[in-house]
């Protein structure tokens, strides 16, 4: 590193301008692409902003109830089998 530094230092005032120039054109190109990337990542978001807001929408939302309603909880024992547990708990405790 010390090496690289000492060159630095010598070098002229062209030489200078040249890396100063070619430095600036790449800041300009960096600019330039994080625009477009900030640009598009805001796209996203309101893009997916607006799928949300449509799911909660009155159409999605009575769909999402209609699929909730119609589902039944899923049974670890039949009914009979539960009313005859209860019945004979019922039974002992009497």
């Amino acid at each position: 590193m010390k090496e690289v530094g000492r060159i630095w230092q010598c070098i002229t005032k062209e030489e200078l301008e040249y890396f100063k120039e070619k430095s600036s054109r790449d800041m300009d190109r960096y600019l330039k692409e994080h625009e477009g990337f900030i640009n598009e990542i805001n796209d996203m978001r309101s893009k997916c902003k607006a799928d949300k807001n449509a799911i909660k929408s009155d159409n999605c939302g009575n769909i999402h109830n209609d699929l909730l309603t119609n589902t039944q909880p899923k049974q670890f024992m039949s009914q009979n089998a539960y009313r005859e547990r209860e019945t004979s708990a019922k039974a002992i405790k009497c």
